[in-house]
């Protein structure tokens, strides 16, 4: 099968046009039907590839696909990349998607949304993919999805040697859910290193990523007639909101960079008998994570006091740093700093500020290396979201490169 150098950007095009946003909230695995419907389409796509099925649908609707190692090729490393299927619950996720020549200055994608030219100069004479600021633009991660599809269509269609190899497409990473539970017996455990294809840009090489954890705070009141009865009110959305704007005081998205730790309220509602919060908190430190939970506890209590309110405080593990497995193992890396460098970029090494699916499996899989490659999307989460042409279709190289050098050696 032949391949183009524009078959990754078709690709990408095509499946960002499908919603699949994943449920915050949401109680099926996967959250939303639109991830199973493009797991399934796939699948289809890959049973072209191959000739017949070479994947298998999960029961929490990721898709993983297994290559045995080829002729001669079983000694090498065994490797996994991975891209997750759903996109973040907080936007519309069937983009109109579009390309643009960037000319640095700032671009109107709606009425009323724009790109600013803070974020589009250093990309003047660049062709981006935009949305029509309907919905993102998806990218994150469907950029990664359509790299690895890409991938899997060059190994078929030119018969490339490689190691064991595991491509896993999975789901719901947006609401930090992970289907280890899932995968079959002993997978997670056969692999030397796992590569998720989630990053922004393709220069940035993610070593490391936040400790997270995740607390739903739950105030519970009493409803009672404002004007009637009044003093029998017990308004637990008032302590919710009273919490909202103490923890606010602390470090947050907003008021935080870098290596700091900081808290984030993912979502609030309720009314005056009952009031949620999902919220997060995130370290490069996790020894930071324990006296942050008191904190946060400190101030649900204070505010559910202050209006003889109940509050419960659920914590539950998100990710986990996988830098000190990345460490262990240095020349697992190196395929990847050596084949940005021969596709023209100078690999920049970083911690990302965020959680990824390699950070949701060093908590099941705590010795595995599980680095980042970026995909060339910017501006994640929002309808100004775009994404560098030139990077996305200078990827799925990169991928087989990192995947030729673990065919021919092991590394300690």
């Amino acid at each position: 099968m032949s391949t183009t150098k524009s078959e990754v950007l078709d690709r990408f095009m095509r499946y960002v046009s499908l919603d699949s946003a994943s449920v915050l909230n949401g109680s099926h695995r996967p959250s939303s039907p639109g991830q199973t419907r493009l797991a399934q389409l796939l699948e289809s796509e890959l049973a072209v590839i191959f000739g017949s099925s070479a994947s298998a649908i999960l029961e929490d609707g990721s898709l993983l696909v297994r290559l045995p190692a080829s002729s001669g090729s079983k000694g090498g490393i065994h490797a996994a990349f991975l891209a997750h299927l759903d996109t973040y619950y907080g936007l519309p996720g069937a983009a109109n998607p579009r390309v643009v020549e960037c000319d640095g200055r700032a671009l109107a994608l709606s009425p009323d949304v724009s790109i600013p030219s803070s974020l589009l100069a250093p990309f003047a004479g660049k062709r981006l993919v935009v949305s029509d600021g309907s919905s993102l633009l998806g990218a994150d991660d469907k950029a990664g999805v359509a790299a690895l599809m890409t991938v899997l269509s060059r190994i078929a269609g030119e018969g490339r040697r490689h190691g064991p190899v595991d491509f896993w497409f999975t789901t719901d990473e947006e609401i930090g859910r992970i289907g280890v539970d899932a995968l079959p017996e002993g997978v997670g455990e056969s692999w030397d290193i796992l590569w998720t294809v989630d990053g922004e840009g393709l220069a940035e090489l993610s070593v490391g990523d936040l400790a997270i954890r995740r607390a739903r705070v739950v105030f519970s009141g009493i409803d009672a007639h404002p004007c009637l009865h009044g003093k029998d009110l017990v308004p637990a959305h008032y302590a919710a909101a009273r919490f909202a704007d103490r923890l606010a005081d602390l470090p947050n998205p907003m008021t935080s960079e870098g290596r700091t730790a900081f808290y984030q309220i993912a979502s609030i509602e309720g009314s005056a008998e009952r009031a949620e919060l999902f919220c997060r908190f995130a370290s490069f430190d996790g020894a930071d994570l324990g006296p942050m939970e008191e904190a946060l506890r400190d101030i649900a209590r204070a505010a559910a006091a202050a209006y003889g309110a109940r509050v419960s405080v659920e914590v539950t593990t998100g990710s986990a740093n996988f830098r000190d497995a990345v460490e262990s193992r240095p020349a697992l890396v190196d395929p990847a700093r050596r084949a940005l460098a021969a596709a023209g970029y100078e690999a920049r090494e970083i911690e990302i500020r965020g959680g990824t699916d390699g950070g949701l499996l060093a908590v099941s899989f705590p010795g595995l290396a599980a680095p980042d490659l970026g995909t060339g999307a910017r501006n994640l989460h929002s309808r100004g979201e775009f994404l560098v042409v030139d990077e996305l279709e200078a990827l799925p190289g990169i991928i087989l490169d990192i995947i030729d050098s673990y065919c021919v050696r092991r590394s300690g």
